[in-house]
């Protein structure tokens, strides 16, 4: 199980630094308010998805959907909202 969340970190790791140079590549504006959304978003998604998992390890179903349904749809609106935010920006001019 621990392999499983070392290879989570690496993809959430990997997410990140390809969303930076996204980012820096396109000459997005990302604001600090968009950033605290998203880390707050994928903090809650990776939380969701780590307590489901123990749920059903330990075959209680019921609190597994629960932690999928209410920290999982909260995370996921943070995360749109950051990301729809970041789309309205207007783009920074390259120096």
């Amino acid at each position: 199980m621990t392999l499983l969340y070392m290879f989570f970190g690496l993809i959430v790791g990997a997410g990140v630094i390809g969303l930076v140079f996204f980012s820096s590549k396109k000459g997005l504006s990302v604001k600090w308010y968009d950033w605290l959304m998203g880390v707050i978003g994928v903090l809650l998604l990776v939380f969701t998805i780590q307590n489901a998992v123990t749920a059903l390890e330990e075959e209680q179903r019921t609190a597994s959907g629960m932690y999928l349904v209410f920290p999982g749809i909260i995370s996921l609106i943070l995360l749109v909202v950051a990301a729809l935010s970041i789309m309205r920006h207007p783009k920074s001019t390259p120096s």
